[in-house]
């Protein structure tokens, strides 16, 4: 039986108050009481109103009925749960009938599950944080939105003290507003016990639950509205890009986070102090130095022009001599695990300048997601760590030790650099990389066009080149002799060509490795 839907200002002459997160309770439940309001409560709410003067009936006096099995029973009756889904209207001889009475009012929290979860591993313990009568309650006062509010914030409450005052009552609007919060919040509580218990990489079923963080100015072009959200069972203890603490700055762009992922991603392979430069989602220059100033020179310097406008990460302090650099430079963010207050300083002048405080030695992705059009891609994120004993050298020249480190450093750039991807480098610096062509070939002259105007200010006689997949011919290994000095490749093989290739390598006297897997990054 369909029931018509009630659009006008509703009275609260009785509320249900139980809640977990009692902020701001005892002064909600005092204003309620000023309009005259019938508060039932439960439970620890209960004691909390009762020990602050407020009068209240236990639960427990309306259902006739005691709270028992500790407190997982308390609100599951038909008295309390016909009084919130009642219609008033078609179901109210029933009422009478039943001695049951109108709750106009529901405000509930649930036990704080998520909490739970980031403190103990004991699972008797987060067992007992399932909320059971709370959801139940909050859902039911939900789907009643014609005739009961329910409020599942704190925050919420002068929203309800301001339409009992305006009002005398609570418009249809509000109702039906809250209703969507109390669907949402039950919802996302469900969501991360799901989450919890389930231990599959890739289960059946997904379920994802994400809080709104805070609107963008716009999206990837200024056509587009944006959004940034955060998972909803994250703890705030836990060292995430979008936890970083921003000290200075504009407001991050759409853009902006997406660059200031990737060059976090990136920075996470390396354990030496490093620097990472990024413009459009892709490292532009990397270098591993002694020290953090030396590393983020070097880092600029592999590819300046492309360095403007980038964001920059260090996986040690930000110095005041680091600051020195970075001042003279347009840079859009700058993110460090700290900065010193002679870096603050200096970098304080630039007052749109981005400064994140973020441990970035810390970041650890364990799975990569993609939304497709009524879909999602979900695969593991690549933690691959290639090492000399997998390297499997094919020609019959050897790489030297150095060569094999500038393998390896190159192989971990490559992981972060959109395919086709070509990174040449020696063992602590990018010289050139070539991202995101169709054509590896392409890449390849890419690469080699800036390594080879680099050459010219930082000469080096060990630039080795790293290929994220297979070469499927061997005009690219002769265009890397003829047109770059590159003693050593490092790829994945596997191509019908292989051999062609290698021996391509012999007759150019050129050292080559393979990896045995690929790292494509799309």
């Amino acid at each position: 039986m369909a029931i018509a839907i009630n659009q006008n200002i509703t009275k609260v002459k009785t509320a249900l108050l139980s809640v977990s997160d009692k902020t701001g309770i005892v002064e909600f439940a005092k204003k309620l009481k000023e309009f005259g309001v019938h508060i039932i409560s439960t439970g620890g709410t209960a004691k909390a109103l009762q020990d602050a003067g407020i009068d209240i009936q236990y639960v427990a006096d309306v259902t006739g009925f005691p709270e028992i099995m500790h407190g997982r029973v308390k609100t599951l009756h038909p008295k309390v749960h016909a009084g919130i889904l009642g219609c008033r209207t078609t179901h109210d001889s029933e009422a009478k009938q039943h001695d049951v009475d109108w709750i106009d009012l529901v405000v509930c929290n649930l036990y704080p599950f998520a909490d739970t979860i980031k403190t103990t591993n004991d699972v008797s313990k987060i067992v007992e944080k399932i909320d059971i009568g709370g959801p139940t309650m909050t859902r039911a006062a939900a789907k009643n939105f014609s005739w009961v509010t329910v409020v599942t914030t704190p925050s919420d409450y002068d929203l309800l003290i301001k339409e009992l005052t305006e009002h005398q009552g609570v418009s249809f609007a509000t109702r039906k507003s809250l209703s969507l919060k109390a669907f949402t919040h039950t919802a996302s509580y469900d969501a991360a016990i799901v989450n919890f218990f389930n231990q599959e990489t890739f289960p059946e079923n997904i379920i994802l639950s994400f809080n709104k963080l805070n609107a963008l100015r716009y999206g990837e072009n200024p056509t587009q509205k944006a959004c940034v959200y955060v998972r909803s069972d994250v703890s705030q203890n836990t060292d995430y890009l979008l936890n970083a603490k921003q000290l200075q700055g504009k407001q991050l762009s759409y853009n902006n986070l997406l660059d200031a992922n990737a060059a976090v991603q990136c920075i996470s392979e390396f354990h030496t102090p490093c620097s990472v430069v990024v413009k459009h989602n892709n490292p532009c220059g990397v270098a591993i130095a002694d020290n953090i100033e030396e590393a983020f020179i070097c880092a600029w310097r592999a590819d300046s022009k492309s360095a403007f406008g980038s964001v920059v990460a260090l996986n040690a302090e930000c110095s005041g001599k680091v600051a020195e650099e970075l001042a003279t430079r347009f840079i859009e963010i700058v993110i460090a695990p700290k900065f010193s207050a002679d870096a603050i300083n200096i970098l304080s002048k630039k007052k749109n300048l981005r400064l994140l405080e973020l441990a970035v030695n810390n970041i650890s992705q364990k799975l990569d997601l993609k939304f497709l059009e009524n879909g999602l891609l979900l695969q593991e994120a690549d933690t691959s760590i290639i090492t000399n004993e997998q390297l499997n050298c094919v020609t019959k020249l050897k790489p030297s030790k150095e060569q094999l480190k500038a393998m390896l450093f190159a192989w971990k750039v490559t992981k972060y650099v959109k395919s086709n991807a070509i990174v040449i480098s020696n063992d602590t610096m990018s010289y050139g990389i070539g991202a995101g062509q169709v054509s590896r070939i392409d890449a390849v002259d890419i690469a080699i066009h800036k390594a080879n105007a680099l050459q010219k200010e930082s000469p080096t006689d060990n630039l080795i080149l790293a290929s994220d997949a297979f070469f499927p011919f061997k005009d690219s290994i002769e265009t890397i002799a003829k047109n770059a000095k590159i003693t050593a490749i490092i790829q994945p093989g596997g191509s019908i060509r292989d051999q062609e290739v290698i021996e391509t390598c012999d007759a150019l006297n050129i050292a080559m490795c393979f990896t045995g897997t690929r790292c494509f990054r799309h």
